[in-house]
Order: structure tokens, then C-alpha cells, then sequence
């Protein structure tokens, strides 16, 4: 399977996921987990969301972002579509939300670079019940605990994380978005009507020696106002942009000099990768405080109302610092969060507070995967989602020595 036909399969199964729950194969097994995570508040909401994607452009590749050394063999390619999105809620057999846009997909790819006979010693996640077993195992005997037979070319490629982007804003207009745009369209014509009139008068133009200032001006304002109106597409959506741009302005330059002092070989799309990942498990989770790899004092309840969260793209960082032998980093994630209010489906967009640490010693481990850590007492391999204590030696697993764990979250005010 080559990666164009890899992303359109890919897309496939998350829409087949929407409609019957069963779990894209090509999905890693965080990708999976935070799912099903999903599916459950879905459930106990007493919603189904169905999507379909249909792909209309080329899938291009953005880039590899790791060099083959830091992933042991392995690559992870990000790869991009542009295509449409239809999204439907339902609550008790009444369809309460639908929306129709144009969007581009994301999907970052992990697969073997080459052939490699000794990869079968490496162990994986059995990707039917979740057991640690050796690829070998898998492979010739099948899985200890399911019996479920794998071979190499179905452990890999896998999707480790994917992202929705709009292209443009939805077509339908409703009040709230009028007022948004007729916002915007003031803004537009106060900021370029007074830009207009320096350029006439300081250019060769003889309008100002035949009108007054109080008859030119408001006629260049109504004008630009005019000219937003009929660009209103592109007004509205710079104005969604901005506090998304204006937040990431130098922040993934900012991050990467930072980090980059701890760990050399810091890659930042590996870090917004793990940075999505976090946020969505301990959202979805039942019990965030049960979460392996959250250490916050909990979560505001309302956020227990999100059915969906939609990347808007964007990281801002407030802060890097190092406290107490941690690197802490404070960050602003840009999002598009659907809530449930109990009758209805509302979008908002938020910024995520996400306050992250690592141990200030640590070296990326981009194969690091919380469903199969090592005990750090004894060596053995267990699902730290399942288990917070090493099941062989009892030992309490600390995930912030091998990867980030998140000391708070919490939702800004509105953007």
C-alpha cells in the first residue's frame, strides 16, 4: 500500500468508525484509545456523530520531520489532502447539527525505512486486546492472551496523529456569524480608509481638489465597508485567524531553540503531535485524575460536555522554564471544541491552557507509547493505562521520566 492509497483508507475508516465504532486499522493504538474515549462520551451523551470525508485534491507530503537515526529505522512522513467534510449530530433520532466545508487533512505516517529481520525481536501492542507481545510472537503464534495472528506489513504503516483544518468558513450565515462579519467589515474599512486617503494625497490624484474632506471621507469609508461585504469570505476568515496567528508568532521557532537546549535531536512536529495527544486523552477521559500522565488537581465539569475537538493549527507558548530538574513548558492551544448542552451542538472557539513537564535529562523516545512502557525497577513492559504500578515488581510508574505529563489544563476565555 502506497501512502496516497494509506491516506485515503485511512479516511475511509474514520468515517466507517463514525458510523459502526470499529476502530480504523491503520490507526496507531493511541490513536485508537483517544477514539474510543471519544465514542464513550459520545455514548453516555446519547448522541452519534457520523462524518464522511471525500478527498477532491492530491494527497502532497509536507515533509519528514525525523531523521532515521532518532526513529531506530523507522520514518514518520506528514502528508496533506484538501477535500470536503460532511458532519451530522444526532440526539434521540433527531438531527440537532449538520455542516457541509471544505477542509485539508493531516496524516503523519510511521512505517519501517527497510526490511529488517531483527525488528521481529522488538515487541508491539497486540492491536486487538491491547497485550505486549514480541513481533515474532505475533507473527508465528499469535497473540498470548487473543490468539490474533499479525504479520510486519499489518503492524505497519500506521497514522500516530491526524489534524482538520478549515479552508474556508462554512456558507451558512447565521446571526452570531453576521454580526461577526459586519464586525470585521468595520474594522476593515476604519483601518484602510485613512491608509486610502494619505495615498491620495500624497499621490498624483486631483480628487481632493474637487471634493471636501467631510464628502470623501465618508464616501471612501462606505466604500471599503462595500469592498469587505463582497469579500466577506476571505474578511471573516482573516478575522477568525488572527488571535490563532497572532498567538503562534514565533512560538515554534521559540519552542525549538528552547527545547533543543535539553535535547539536541527535539523535533517540534513530534512535540505538537504529543501535545494533541495529551490534551484529547485527558479531556475524554471519565476521570482525568485517573489519567497516568495528569498530575492536575482535575478539569472544569463543563469541559466534560465536549463531544469533539477540532487543531486549528496553532501552539503559543507563554513560558519555558526549568523547575526542580523539569523542563515546564506553558502552552496556548488553538482549537474548535463542539459542546453538548443537552438539547443542542454548539461550536466554540478556544484556547487550551496545557501545562506540560518533562524530566530536564530526557532524550526523545519518538516510539514512546503510555499502552507499552518499561518499568523503570525492573525492565518489565506493561499498559500504563491499565496498570499505574508495575504489575511484575509493584513499583509506581513515573511517566514523566520517559515522556511529558501535563500538570493543568483549563479553557481561556473566548477568542
Amino acid at each position: 500500500m502506497n501512502e496516497k492509497e494509506l491516506f485515503l483508507t485511512f479516511t475511509e475508516q474514520l468515517g466507517e468508525w463514525s458510523r459502526t465504532g470499529k476502530e480504523p486499522e491503520l490507526g496507531d493504538w493511541n490513536i485508537r484509545a483517544y477514539l474510543d474515549m471519544q465514542e464513550h462520551r459520545l455514548q453516555k451523551k446519547g448522541i452519534q456523530r457520523t462524518v464522511d470525508y471525500s478527498i477532491e485534491g492530491n494527497v502532497q507530503r509536507v515533509g519528514d520531520y525525523a531523521i532515521s537515526s532518532l526513529l531506530n529505522g523507522y520514518n514518520k512522513r506528514l502528508n496533506c489532502a484538501l477535500g470536503k467534510e460532511k458532519i451530522s449530530y444526532n440526539h434521540n433520532n433527531k438531527e440537532i447539527f449538520r455542516e457541509t466545508r471544505e477542509i485539508s487533512i493531516f496524516q503523519l505516517i510511521k512505517q519501517p525505512q527497510h526490511e529488517n529481520k531483527d525488528r521481529r525481536n522488538e515487541t508491539y501492542v497486540c492491536p486487538n486486546c491491547g497485550n505486549i507481545t514480541q513481533i515474532a510472537a505475533l507473527e508465528d503464534e499469535g497473540c498470548a492472551y487473543c490468539g490474533t495472528h499479525f504479520l510486519m506489513s499489518q503492524l505497519y504503516p500506521k497514522v500516530t496523529n491526524f489534524y482538520i483544518l478549515d479552508n474556508l468558513p462554512v456558507k451558512k450565515f447565521g446571526l452570531r456569524k453576521l454580526l461577526k462579519l459586519l464586525k470585521w467589515c468595520f474594522i476593515f474599512a476604519t483601518v484602510f480608509t485613512p491608509l486610502l486617503l494619505v495615498s491620495l494625497s500624497t499621490g498624483d490624484s486631483k480628487i481632493l481638489e474637487h471634493y471636501k474632506a467631510s464628502e470623501i471621507i465618508p464616501m471612501m469609508y462606505l466604500g471599503t465597508f462595500i469592498f469587505g461585504l463582497l469579500f466577506s469570505p476571505i474578511i471573516l476568515r482573516a478575522g477568525e485567524s488572527i488571535p490563532v496567528m497572532v498567538g503562534m508568532a514565533g512560538a515554534k521557532a521559540k519552542i525549538t531553540a528552547e527545547l533543543q537546549k535539553f535535547d539536541p535531536a527535539f523535533s517540534y512536529d513530534y512535540f505538537e503531535g504529543k501535545a494533541l495527544s495529551l490534551m484529547r486523552m485527558i479531556l475524554y477521559a471519565d476521570d482525568p485524575m485517573e489519567y497516568v500522565q495528569y498530575e492536575g488537581n482535575g478539569i472544569a465539569p463543563s469541559l466534560g460536555n465536549i463531544v469533539d475537538m477540532e487543531y486549528r493549527g496553532g501552539l503559543g507558548v507563554e513560558k519555558i522554564e526549568k523547575v526542580d530538574g523539569y523542563v515546564v513548558v506553558k502552552l496556548k492551544v488553538y482549537m474548535k471544541n463542539m459542546y453538548f448542552n443537552g438539547t443542542k451542538i454548539k461550536s466554540k472557539s478556544e484556547v487550551v491552557n496545557l501545562h506540560m513537564k518533562h524530566n530536564a535529562k530526557w532524550k526523545v523516545q519518538p516510539d514512546f507509547s503510555i499502552v507499552k512502557v518499561s518499568c523503570h525497577g525492573c525492565g518489565g513492559s506493561f499498559d500504563a493505562t491499565r496498570n499505574r504500578c508495575c504489575p511484575y515488581c509493584g513499583n509506581q510508574y513515573d511517566a514523566g521520566i520517559d515522556d511529558w505529563t501535563v500538570l493543568d489544563i483549563s479553557i481561556s476565555a473566548k477568542k
